[in-house]
């Protein structure tokens, strides 16, 4: 009776401590399969769950479009304009020169009625021709291009932005859990019975 009630005891302590019951007369055959498939692991294993869900985003898009403005451009015109300069001319004029020549002079004392004769410089006046240069106005009309301001017609390029939503898968994650460890329990304590003493 003492021995029974001690085996009982062992029993409970095994329970209480989350052991599997295996405080058995006969221990069983690892080799034997388990009714049902096999034995689950113990404990929880979490598990990484990779997830595609879908998102709106906004892409933007450039709509380029051309337009026109009116402007203003410089523009030039020929015309025509009368300057008056001043010319260098050459012109030939007749002048008058004098010059001296060596003439034998007969001259008569009139004291003594003698006459002699010498050599004396006698002036002479002839006519040469000689260039002079005289300025005298010119008119010349010359080509100028005047500026002005013409109505023009510019083009441009116009850019517009436009913001479309489009979707996209976008990878998301999380953990889950399921029953069964990592690992199996590959462990088993087994109490044999206390000899009985008593017999």
């Amino acid at each position: 009776m003492k021995a029974r009630t001690l085996r009982l005891l062992a029993l409970g302590l095994l329970a209480a401590a989350g052991l599997p019951a295996l405080a058995q007369e006969k221990p069983p055959d690892k080799g034997e399969p388990t009714k049902g498939g096999p034995a689950p692991c113990c404990g929880t294993k979490y598990l990484w769950v990779d997830y595609w869900v879908p998102v709106r985003t906004l892409y933007p898009r450039d709509y380029v479009t051309k337009d026109q403005c009116a402007t203003w451009v410089v523009k030039f015109k020929e015309e025509e304009q009368t300057f008056t300069d001043l010319e260098i001319v050459p012109r030939e004029v007749d002048k008058q020169v004098i010059y001296y020549t060596c003439e034998p002079v007969t001259t008569t004392d009139p004291v003594t009625g003698h006459t002699s004769t010498c050599t004396q410089q006698v002036p002479h006046t002839k006519t040469v021709k000689e260039t002079i240069f005289e300025s005298r106005p010119v008119k010349r009309v010359l080509k100028v291009q005047k500026p002005y301001l013409a109505p023009a017609t510019a083009e441009f390029l116009h850019k517009t932005t436009i913001y479309e939503w489009k979707t996209d898968m976008v990878k998301r994650g999380c953990v889950t859990s399921m029953p069964g460890g990592e690992v199996a329990n590959i462990y088993d304590c087994v109490v044999t019975p206390k000899p009985d003493c008593d017999k």
